[in-house]
């Protein structure tokens, strides 16, 4: 995947691989066994950390760095989530709760019906924030009409856990992106 150095692709790269080891490393850093539904919080907060630190939102990016180091010591309570929803909110990026979370009734709630994988470890979370990162440049070169295929990959990651062939579809959606 070449990109230009400087380009918001390759800063984003750059940005999440730096957390890779983080993922890996997680349950000797938090001294407590990890489950999949935290490795999925923990996802989401590296991408939103990355797409925080891109758009120079450094108080927001602080904020997430606590909130991560929270989810990984007490797990995904409440009022963590409730926390760290709002921070998604400031950064536009409520989409990466997709496909696990939705709206009712005003508030985030799992959906029953969407399973985790149950195998959802370090690997399959590294490369769900690689993923989301990858939709958020589709976006950003205006071309979200492919976010909604390339979604697919992002769900059956997520229920259907790491596999090579979906860190092959991210690696080819983030190939084609040009810097601006």
């Amino acid at each position: 995947m070449a990109q230009e150095p400087g380009s918001p692709a390759t800063e984003m790269i750059t940005l999440v691989q730096s957390g890779r080891g983080v993922l890996e490393a997680a349950v000797q850093q938090f001294s407590r066994p990890l489950h999949p539904e935290d490795y999925f919080w923990l996802a989401i907060c590296l991408a939103a950390q990355v797409m925080a630190e891109v758009q120079q939102r450094s108080s927001v990016s602080d904020r997430l760095e606590v909130l991560t180091d929270a989810i990984g010591r007490q797990g995904p309570q409440p009022n963590l989530v409730e926390s760290l929803t709002a921070e998604l909110a400031i950064l536009d990026s409520l989409g990466l709760l997709w496909p696990l979370y939705r709206r009712e009734q005003g508030e985030w709630v799992r959906d029953a019906d969407v399973p985790l994988a149950p195998d959802f470890g370090p690997e399959a979370a590294y490369w769900l924030s690689v993923a989301h990162l990858a939709a958020a440049l589709l976006h950003l070169t205006d071309r979200g009409a492919e976010v909604a295929e390339f979604s697919q990959v992002i769900g059956d990651l997520i229920t259907g856990g790491y596999r090579p062939e979906y860190e092959q579809s991210i690696m080819a959606v983030l190939g084609t992106i040009r810097p601006e």
